[in-house]
């Protein structure tokens, strides 16, 4: 059971990671998970809670435009990511 719980927190980290380098200019996805993981594990949680607490928060209000809100929503994650 903890192997799973941690593979599912660097998973968290590394979709955190890369939702954070998406918009940074000048940082790549390396870059932003060595500093994220150079934090305290404290401090790691509270970023990685803050960021994917406000994907699923953008992600309920695009869901209040039905199908055309979510489907800009995941095109714009898309487009962050890549």
């Amino acid at each position: 059971m903890p192997e799973t719980l941690l593979k599912i927190g660097r998973h968290c980290r590394l979709v955190t990671a890369a939702l954070i380098a998406g918009p940074w200019p000048g940082r790549d996805l390396s870059d932003v998970e060595a500093r994220l993981a150079a934090q305290p594990a404290a401090r790691q949680a509270l970023i990685v809670t803050g960021v994917l607490g406000l994907l699923a928060a953008l992600s309920f209000f695009a869901g209040q435009f039905g199908l055309i809100g979510l489907a800009v929503f995941w095109l714009a994650v898309i487009l962050i990511v890549a």
